[in-house]
């Protein structure tokens, strides 16, 4: 993603001068990031506490499942956020050295759309089933996936070490403080699926490079003109 600047104007002398507008250079991507909380026990709480309301009004057959889970939802998101946001902070050296700054920020759902998975789900159905439609992951076959994917898809030119977020990366475990996980992540993600949670997150990529796009009445190419911030 690129964001176009309003070019300052020259005091021109002489042979005319063309115009120039700077681009910041950036990308943003979609990253998922597992983290882990007792979900398990909120949800119990909050079951709790209206349980207690219930017996109170006596509202018979209300269902407050999905008010439970818009509950646990930005939970997990702002966990997700501040992990990543804190990995971020400590390898500063690394990113600087590679001329990039990362920006962290959460993904806002539009309309229907999914930005967190709870491992709790499973648990509350039967067998772990009737949440889902017919050919979806379960949530420990997702996080499975998910642990695959930035060994298999990391851009090898990247200067960074693989447990080290990098630009594009689509995996990061909170848990682990790592773009990977290891074993006894894995085995209690699966004995304990309830308290886990995949979570959607936005991060914005800044690179200290500046291209320079010549506008229409320019005849310079982008590629022949770029400076460093």
């Amino acid at each position: 993603m690129s964001r176009r600047l309003q070019s300052i104007p020259r005091p021109t002398s002489g042979a005319p001068v063309h115009a120039m507008t700077p681009t910041i250079l950036a990308r943003r991507d979609v990253v998922t990031v597992l983290v882990g909380a007792p979900f398990d026990a909120w949800y119990d709480q909050w079951m709790l506490q209206i349980d207690a309301a219930d017996d109170a009004a006596d509202p018979a057959g209300v269902d407050y499942f999905d008010d439970a889970v818009r509950m646990l939802e930005p939970a997990a998101l702002g966990l997700a956020t501040a992990a990543l946001r804190a990995h971020l902070d400590a390898h500063q050296a690394e990113y600087a050295a590679a001329g990039v700054t990362l920006l962290v920020e959460p993904l806002v759902p539009q309309d229907d759309e999914i930005v967190c998975l709870l491992g709790v789900l499973e648990t509350m159905h039967e067998n772990g089933e009737g949440w889902r439609e017919d050919g979806e992951l379960s949530f420990i076959e997702t996080v499975e996936q998910y642990a695959l994917m930035v060994p298999a898809y990391r851009d090898d030119a990247l200067p960074f070490p693989i447990d080290i977020f990098a630009p594009g990366d689509p995996f990061f475990s909170a848990v682990d403080q790592a773009t990977v996980f290891g074993n006894a992540t894995l085995a209690d993600v699966t004995a304990h699926p309830e308290q886990y949670a995949l979570v959607d997150v936005q991060v914005t990529a800044l690179y200290a490079h500046l291209a320079l796009l010549a506008r229409d009445d320019d005849e310079a190419s982008a590629s022949d003109v770029a400076l460093t911030a």
